[in-house]
């Protein structure tokens, strides 16, 4: 990666840094994601994560050069994650909450800690209730707590448009669109092979593990 500030627009589009999305989420909202993977935090708080990703891929080598690794998607209810949470604000590293079944007192916890992201809200995550909102409710969270960006998927087969105004009308400044494509975008309907033996069916505009419902992208 180029240090900061040196990049010509005019050399195209590269790539800013990844996004690892788990396996630090819990499985009761995995998604598409294999549970067989998933890792929680022990006693070694950041190391297990360097132990995961490589510690290289979580450290710059330069004030000016950011690490590899730049969002790290985790749930923070799971054991030890608000331990980390901190240390990934240290290191310039983004901590974005998804996958999770967090309520909203924990959710705002980790805010608090520097979590400033959500991933793809509304998907694989506790739905909005009234009395305990989730993570969705940090969008209605009080002023003096910082109100985190959220990615939001606007394909009307993820959220419907309703939720989308939602939280664009609650939290404009703070919406990215994502648009959760996958390698068969564009590929005829049918049924291809994916990671860890499973395989996506697609039909359409809808895209699903093979004999689930469960949405895969798009």
């Amino acid at each position: 990666m180029r240090p900061l500030g040196t990049r010509n627009p005019k050399d195209g589009s590269e790539i800013l840094g990844a996004h690892v999305e788990g396996p630090f989420i819990h499985p009761g909202k995995r998604g598409i994601h294999s549970p067989a993977v998933f890792r929680t935090v022990s006693s070694g708080g950041f190391s297990d994560l360097e132990e995961c990703y490589g510690s290289y891929d979580l450290k710059s080598i330069s004030s000016s050069i950011p690490p590899p690794i730049k969002i790290i998607t985790g749930a923070p209810e799971l054991p030890g994650m608000m331990s980390v949470i901190e240390e990934c604000k240290r290191r310039n590293i983004v901590f974005s909450i998804g996958h999770s079944t967090a309520g909203i007192e924990t959710a705002e916890e980790a805010v608090q800690l520097g979590a400033t992201l959500i991933t793809h809200l509304f998907n694989a995550m506790q739905q909005l209730h009234h009395r305990d909102p989730g993570v969705v409710g940090l969008l209605g969270s009080e002023d003096t707590l910082p109100r985190p960006y959220y990615g939001i998927i606007c394909d009307g087969v993820h959220i419907h448009k309703s939720c989308v105004k939602l939280a664009y009308r609650s939290h404009p400044h703070g919406a990215i669109l994502v648009t959760d494509a996958m390698a068969q975008l564009g590929l005829p309907n049918g049924t291809y092979s994916w990671t860890n033996g499973k395989r996506i069916t697609k039909e359409g505009m809808y895209l699903h593990l093979e004999n689930e419902e469960t949405i895969a992208g798009r």
